[in-house]
């Protein structure tokens, strides 16, 4: 199944002339662009615009709906930097918990139920209140959050 935002740019790919995915089938789509879809699957390529506002003669919503496909940009595929393009503008992870905790990051316990997750957070809360040594012998990097 295709997010909404994938049929829709598979559709606006398709009025504009663009190739789509192979594999990409009616039964991919859900109303209303599975009726958009086939609307378009019926006829010739110069008549895929009229056969799209046909189709949803039957939405109360198809003005919005054909503006939504119009307003998507053909041939867009969305771009995101990989990790290792934005490694220099990331900032050191700074150690609560040398190699344990980070500061400033979700740390999540995970196990089984009853294995003891809240008492390991609660001994964590009290060393840290109490300045004690973590159980490794290690101490908490505190300085500076006063």
């Amino acid at each position: 199944m295709l997010t909404q935002r994938m049929q829709i740019q598979a559709l606006a790919d398709r009025l504009a002339g663009l190739p789509v995915a192979d594999g990409l089938k009616a039964s991919n789509f859900t109303d209303p662009w599975l009726a958009c879809w086939l609307a378009i699957d019926a006829v010739e390529p110069p008549l895929a615009n009229h056969a799209l506002v046909n189709a949803l003669a039957a939405f109360p919503e198809r003005e919005h709906i054909v503006q939504t496909i119009l307003s998507a940009r053909p041939g867009y595929t969305p771009s995101f930097p990989s990790l290792a393009e934005i490694a220099a503008d990331l900032r050191p992870i700074e150690w609560l918990w040398p190699g344990w905790i980070p500061r400033g990051m979700l740390t999540i316990f995970g196990a089984s139920q009853g294995s003891g997750k809240s008492f390991v957070a609660l001994d964590l809360a009290y060393r840290i209140i109490h300045g004690l040594p973590f159980p490794d012998g290690s101490h908490s990097s505190l300085e500076g959050l006063g």
